[in-house]
């Protein structure tokens, strides 16, 4: 028998903006249902987003801007949970600009 733990390595999901804006703006959605699991399920993933995304700097062969969002398994699973339901639906808010002054703070303050 083993007794070395293995760990399960986050798996990296690249979004353009269009996708993590209607993934934000499902999640938001979700925060506002009268199902309480459902709810309270999308404000944890909103704050993984936050917390665990940033912009990835623009290569000169990239053709758009991406988000990079680390994230475990059964958190890919709770997002498709959330999704199903507005697969149509677009954003009310630019969510990515809002990513992009996240990534430039904690850019500075890891300079500092």
């Amino acid at each position: 028998m083993n007794n070395n733990k293995e760990k399960i390595q986050p798996t990296k999901l690249y979004l353009n903006k269009n996708e993590y804006n209607k993934l934000f703006e499902v999640l938001s959605l979700n925060e506002r249902r009268n199902d309480t699991e459902k709810s309270q399920k999308a404000t944890e993933l909103k704050e993984k987003l936050v917390r665990f995304a940033s912009v990835l700097d623009k290569r000169e062969q990239d053709t758009e801007e991406r988000a990079i969002i680390s994230l475990f398994p059964i958190e890919i699973k709770f997002l498709l949970n959330q999704l199903l339901d507005f697969v149509n639906y677009m954003p009310s808010k630019d969510y990515f600009e809002d990513l992009r002054e996240e990534t430039i703070q904690r850019k500075a303050n890891k300079e500092v």
